[in-house]
């Protein structure tokens, strides 16, 4: 049960695209606004609850709608691409357990989307869990009920999260049986993550922090593990996350990766769009070199041939395979210039000796009387006798 292929006529930056994906991993590099969230956006969309379709036909439409509108009024053709031209756009969605989806991308009547109507916790299809690149812990408490009350600039992928968050640990054989998944998470935060009155917590026998007061790097990865302590997070769900890279540091990034791809050996279907040259590579190594545990994995570089032009799909099994690498190319040109600028160094000719100041001539000083440090005596002087007349003929 996973998403197989996607084809896009004239959606968003794309004019004629088409993805075919792996059960695994499926990863999505390339430059800024070429699309990547879009696809991630798109293909949870299509994975959350369809219950609405039962009583509209435009089930699969509102949950595009909201995911990457929110709950302002939009229409389908907000999402097609402008290029001048009449044609209409389109999307498919092919899915191993429930055929293939599509919708028309020329509808201009805007939609209604009321967070209400769409429920996403999944029933008949195999429920989608999407991990923006902004925390979603911190800002937990309280944040369902405005969404559903207030006008927010968030999308329904925060709103999705939040519920999915809601739900309170497992327990008994349920929680034994993600214990050894869940474990290698929690060394890593050094605790568990439990939800309280007041929002989450990261507890352990010496340690009581909530989540505000974490950094964000920890209360992504404390997200992710509490997702799977509470049973959202199954070997029966797609995971979408968007730049799983933000705040973490490159130690921490690497563990991810560990995470990542055991979730994928269980039979998680994952799907990512990344920046961050470590985690791609990382990747990509496990891939070249068969790694164990062995998971599927498969990379969509998404570039403009020509600066203004739809984007392209380029899509290989690693990394070295890629030509339209925008990570790799960016770092290669760092090391170009870092060779540069040390063989310029080099090349350069010596400068010439710093000249010596002159020493200046001592000036003759005048010498000055030394004033006499000896004491003066204290012994009154004895005035000479004088020597009689007679005497001194």
């Amino acid at each position: 049960m996973s998403i197989t292929r996607l084809t896009l006529k004239n959606f968003t930056v794309f004019a004629d695209a088409k993805l075919e994906f792996c059960p695994g991993i499926n990863v999505l590099i390339g430059e800024n606004a070429c699309g990547k969230t879009h696809v991630l956006k798109l293909l949870y969309a299509s994975r959350t609850d369809l219950s609405v379709a039962s009583t509209s036909v435009y089930g699969l439409e509102v949950n595009i709608l909201r995911t990457f509108f929110g709950t302002r009024p939009a229409s389908m053709a907000q999402l097609r691409r402008h290029d001048g031209l009449t044609s209409l756009g389109g999307v498919l969605i092919h899915n191993s357990d429930a055929g293939t989806q599509a919708t028309q991308l020329d509808r201009h009547r805007p939609i209604e989307v009321d967070p209400d109507i769409v429920d996403p916790r999944p029933t008949k299809l195999r429920g989608g869990i999407f991990l923006p690149p902004r925390d979603v812990m911190a800002m937990y408490p309280g944040f369902v009920a405005a969404y559903e009350n207030r006008e927010l600039s968030f999308d329904a992928t925060y709103y999705d999260l939040c519920r999915q968050l809601s739900a309170a640990r497992l327990r008994g054989k349920a929680a034994r049986a993600v214990a050894d998944l869940l474990a290698p998470l929690e060394r890593l935060l050094g605790g568990e993550v439990r939800l309280e009155n007041d929002g989450f917590h990261l507890k352990s026998p010496e340690r009581d922090i909530s989540a505000p007061l974490l950094a964000e790097g920890w209360r992504k990865l404390g997200t992710l593990a509490y997702l799977i302590a509470n049973g959202s997070l199954t070997e029966n769900s797609i995971l979408f996350i968007d730049e799983p890279e933000a705040s973490l540091n490159p130690t921490l990034t690497v563990q991810l990766v560990q995470v990542l791809r055991e979730l994928a050996h269980r039979g998680v279907q994952i799907f990512l769009a990344s920046h961050d040259y470590l985690l791609v590579h990382r990747l990509s190594q496990a891939s070249e070199h068969a790694l164990s545990p062995q998971v599927p994995t498969r990379f969509f570089a998404l570039h403009r041939p020509e600066p203004g032009a739809a984007v392209a799909v380029e899509t290989a099994d690693t990394l070295a395979q890629i030509e339209h690498n925008a990570i790799l190319r960016e770092f290669a040109r760092y090391y170009d210039d870092e060779q540069r600028y040390t063989l310029d160094e080099l090349a350069a000719p010596p400068p010439p000796p710093a000249s010596k100041p002159r020493a200046k001539k001592p000036t003759a000083k005048k010498p000055t009387a030394k004033k006499s440090t000896a004491k003066k005596s204290t012994a009154k002087k004895t005035p000479a006798k004088k020597t009689p007349a007679s005497k001194r003929r």
